[in-house]
């Protein structure tokens, strides 16, 4: 494991900069600068440094955070809701797993569909381990860390805190079949939304690719077919989870995607559109 340290990299800085210059109003940005700065390097100096190639790659969180921002800020969501959103976008995956893939269930149901239902009932305890393990290590930090202009108070209320606990503590429930979260969480829909196109962003498919393949062994990053065949892997299993929610009555922007928020879907169509999809 490579050593930790407290500074963030200049590329992550550069990052929250731009998600938080996202924010119109002078007083809220006043109030979100610098609990973003404090988590974020919080986060950074405890888990994400020691982050590695099969669990992801460090900057997930920094560009969620930058999506969150932009469907937050379009949705007009109030101080209380953007700091949950932050919180919840920086901490999510604190807790990692090893991968069950759909790519190996997938090839394992060709030949041996009792060891890939095997497999996809290892995937959702991994996926519940991870998620509680998530939650359990956001109140533990939201409840060290102090308010970075107000000595003695923590930096977000008892209130946020729990809210963004229980977010993470059910965020990779549509990863399961669950139809999480529904339109009427608003806080709960952009973080879902924000992550759901980390696997559309060039660095959540570079990710992707970094990851040892089903044989153990690194696919070939300068191959562009490698990449086509990613890209399109992960546009079709993001669309697969729409059947989550045929039953909900929820309103979505198109027939395919799950994507409820015109921010959030407009960003989803101008990734895919980068890829030609």
């Amino acid at each position: 494991m490579p050593p930790r340290s407290q500074a963030l990299p200049p590329q992550l800085k550069a990052m929250i900069r731009r998600g938080l210059n996202l924010v119109r109003d002078p007083a809220q940005l006043a109030e979100l600068g610098p609990v973003v700065e404090t988590i974020a390097e919080a986060v950074f100096e405890r888990w994400l440094s020691g982050r590695t190639a099969e669990d992801n790659r460090v900057e997930h969180e920094f560009v969620v955070f930058g999506a969150a921002m932009r469907i937050a800020e379009a949705g007009q969501l109030p101080l209380a809701g953007k700091l949950v959103v932050v919180c919840a976008t920086f901490l999510h995956d604190t807790h990692p797993i090893p991968r069950v893939t759909e790519t190996a269930i997938r090839e394992t149901m060709r030949r041996d569909p009792e060891l890939a239902a095997r497999l996809q009932e290892k995937k959702a305890r991994q996926r519940l381990e991870h998620m509680l393990g998530g939650a359990r290590n956001a109140r533990l930090l939201l409840r060290e860390l102090e308010h970075p202009l107000r000595r003695g108070e923590p930096i977000v209320t008892g209130e946020v805190r729990e809210r963004c606990a229980a977010i993470i503590a059910a965020h990779d429930l549509w990863k399961l079949g669950k139809p999480h979260p529904a339109a009427g969480d608003p806080e709960a829909l952009v973080c879902f939304e924000a992550d759901a196109l980390w696997p559309l962003h060039p660095l959540g498919v570079l990710a992707d690719l970094e990851r040892p393949g089903e044989s153990g062994d690194p696919r070939d990053v300068n191959n562009p077919a490698e990449w086509r065949k990613q890209v399109r892997h992960n546009l079709e299993t993001l669309c697969e989870y729409r059947k989550n929610w045929e039953a909900g009555g929820e309103v979505f922007q198109d027939p395919d995607s799950v994507f409820r928020t015109a921010e959030g879907y407009r960003l989803y169509r101008e990734w895919a559109g980068l890829w030609g999809l």
